[in-house]
């Protein structure tokens, strides 16, 4: 039965049959009237996306970064209970860990650029970049209720002020989630991970520069500046964000 089938399929694909107007016109019509009756399939937005990123993987990236940060508060307190621990110091592993955090984005970013599907570029407004902005946003979100957790925990068990340790970690948060997202919109994505990783580095390593010469820089004192520079550095955020949800990237098929 197969090769019989087989053999008719080939003979029709090999043999020229005449095809007259009439069956012509009337398939040209039948293929306008089947045009113009198929309703529209409607594109995905980057909101759609986004809350469906939220409800299938945002619980997960939440749970993740909830663990990273447990592990070295928890370290932090059994040290102030053996050690007497200073404010500059708090002030210094609090920005050090909000990095440390930060960095963790690689894990989810890299996911989402390693497995690029062209088939969702085809079917949404928006790029690879769009898909990685959408994590890089749940991620932020949940960044920023780890802070608001720590700096309750740093509140009560070392004696560090709610808005000290606040400001810290959101000025740092800012720094990390800007270059982020600029390494995003000028570099491909690919390249993005391994440039964000060396600007999580490069930040520890000027945290460290600065509390060994210029430890002031740790003060509670300056926690009326960072409150304006976090502010400032949200807004840049918000901006660049807007300028990579509209920006196209250019897909090669392989």
């Amino acid at each position: 039965m197969e090769k019989d089938m087989g053999n008719r399929i080939r003979r029709a694909l090999i043999e020229e049959e005449p095809v007259s107007e009439q069956a012509v016109d009337r398939m040209v019509l039948l293929a306008r009237m089947q045009w113009n009756t198929q309703v529209p399939r409607k594109r995905t937005g980057f909101m759609e996306l986004l809350l469906l990123q939220l409800r299938v993987a945002g619980w997960k990236m939440w749970v993740f970064e909830m663990m990273i940060a447990a592990a070295p508060i928890f370290l932090i307190i059994q040290y102030a209970k053996l050690h007497v621990i200073t404010p500059v110091k708090v002030a210094f592993s609090l920005s050090c860990l909000t990095v440390g955090i930060s960095m963790f984005w690689i894990v989810f970013i890299y996911r989402s650029s390693y497995y690029r599907m062209i088939e969702i570029e085809a079917a949404s407004y928006f790029s690879l970049k769009g898909l990685i902005l959408s994590r890089i946003l749940i991620l932020f979100v949940g960044e920023l209720a780890v802070i608001a957790g720590i700096s309750v925990v740093t509140a009560a068990y070392l004696a560090f002020g709610f808005g000290s340790g606040a400001a810290y970690m959101l000025f740092f948060l800012g720094l990390c989630g800007n270059g982020m997202l600029y390494l995003l919109r000028t570099a491909k994505a690919g390249r993005a991970c391994r440039y964000f990783l060396i600007y999580g580095l490069l930040l520890i390593v000027l945290l460290t520069v600065l509390l060994r010469f210029q430890p002031q820089f740790f003060n509670g004192e300056l926690q009326t500046w960072l409150v304006p520079g976090s502010m400032i550095l949200f807004g840049y955020y918000l901006c660049q964000g807007v300028l990579i949800g509209k920006q196209r990237e250019e897909i090669t098929y392989a």
